[in-house]
C-alpha cells in the first residue's frame, strides 16, 4: 500500500484503522472494476466540479479529512 504520511497522525487509532481499511478496500475494488488502460484503445476520463467541491448543496455535510483521503485515491491513485 502507498505511504500516506498524514494518516499516522490521525487520532483516535480506531479512526486511523478505519481509514486505512477503507483505502485498501477502495484500491482493491478500483483495481478489479476499472478497465485496464491500453496505449491506444482505452480512455479513462474523470471530471471534478471544483466549484461545488465542498459545498453542502445536498445536505450531506462538509467533507471530512477521511473523505479527502478517498477522493485522492480515487482521483490520483488509480493512475500511479
Amino acid at each position: 500500500m502507498p505511504y500516506y504520511k498524514p494518516i499516522k497522525d490521525v487520532t483516535p487509532k480506531k479512526t486511523r484503522h478505519r481509514i486505512l481499511s477503507g483505502l485498501d478496500a477502495l484500491r482493491r475494488q478500483l483495481a478489479t472494476e476499472m478497465p485496464q488502460k491500453t496505449r491506444d484503445a482505452t480512455l479513462i476520463l474523470g471530471t471534478w466540479n471544483i466549484r461545488n467541491f465542498d459545498d453542502n448543496r445536498f445536505a450531506s455535510g462538509p467533507r471530512t479529512l477521511e473523505d479527502f483521503y478517498y477522493i485522492t485515491v480515487q482521483g490520483f491513485g488509480v493512475n500511479s
